[in-house]
């Protein structure tokens, strides 16, 4: 088994590479080595896709790195970064790719944006290049975290509009999406369909699968309500018991779902017996306790 002394560990730390929840000491070391050279387990296949990584992006990209470094305390400068519209949809502006290579390969990630956010600071009037950055790196960090709660709260932490943090996460996963938009088109059609052959007693008896979207829509309302109280109250207690209080977000984003909840409720003393029980047993607590907490 692999001991880590705490400046290593802090190190890799500040890299984005942080113990998953599940991940053994051996498996987060086998991984931090693959991430850290990564530009060479890339197949020629894969470069091919992506096109070439430029040697300036992240000097270009800077601020965002920057953003991503002093929300999470992450800068990962290794992380490859790829300009490509390469199976992106329109409407997105670039994503974090988190994979493994082949089933035996340790997880990885690299970063594409699309080939206009090169020269371009915006895209489509809606991204700004840095804050997209520093979105996706927030998935970065946690590429061994599944934890979908407050993975989303988290990432739009470091949006500038107090709108988009708010109401940004109200959508967990790509298949909710999926579903709403689903059911709204098959409610579309069921109405142009009526209304084209006149069969207005049909219609307005159909007009009860309208509540399906609008229950959708409040159910993830009071969902993401609860849960940016939850995230709040933790942030707050977080405060109280760290060396300098305004990393109380780092600490979070460290945090698995149910850690979130749990702090939310606990007073500063039950937080801090938990961690230093923790940090006796498990990396990642050992991390955070070293790196962020009180001794």
């Amino acid at each position: 088994m692999t001991i880590f002394s705490d400046q290593k560990l802090i190190d890799l730390n500040h890299l984005g590479l942080i113990p998953g929840p599940h991940e053994s000491a051996d498996e987060f070391v086998a991984r931090a080595d693959y991430c850290l050279n990564l530009q060479e387990h890339l197949s020629e296949e894969f470069k091919a896709s992506l096109g070439s990584v430029k040697g300036d992006s992240i000097e270009k990209l800077k601020q965002g790195f920057d953003v991503a470094a002093s929300a999470y305390g992450i800068r990962p400068a290794w992380i490859p970064i790829f300009f490509s519209n390469y199976k992106l949809p329109p409407w997105h502006g670039g994503c974090a790719w988190i994979f493994q290579m082949t089933d035996h390969s340790p997880t990885a990630a690299l970063l594409q944006l699309r080939q206009s956010l090169y020269q371009s600071p915006k895209y489509l009037g809606l991204y700004h290049r840095d804050e997209l950055v520093a979105h996706e790196l927030a998935h970065v960090g946690r590429m061994k975290f599944e934890e979908s709660q407050f993975e989303e709260i988290l990432a739009y932490r470091t949006s500038a509009s107090r709108f988009r943090r708010w109401f940004g996460p109200i959508v967990q996963s790509s298949y909710e999406s999926m579903f709403f938009v689903l059911a709204l088109a098959i409610i579309v059609f069921i109405d142009v369909f009526l209304l084209a052959f006149y069969n207005y007693e049909a219609y307005l008896s159909a007009s009860w699968l309208k509540a399906i979207p609008i229950s959708m829509i409040c159910f993830a309302l009071v969902r993401l309500g609860i849960r940016q109280f939850r995230f709040k109250r933790s942030y707050e207690k977080l405060q109280t018991c760290l060396k300098d209080p305004h990393q109380a977000l780092s600490v979070l984003y460290r945090l698995t779902d149910r850690e979130i909840s749990d702090f939310s409720t606990m007073e500063t003393e039950e937080i801090m017996t938990y961690a230093s029980e923790k940090a006796g047993s498990c990396l990642r607590w050992q991390l955070i306790f070293t790196t962020y907490l009180k001794c």
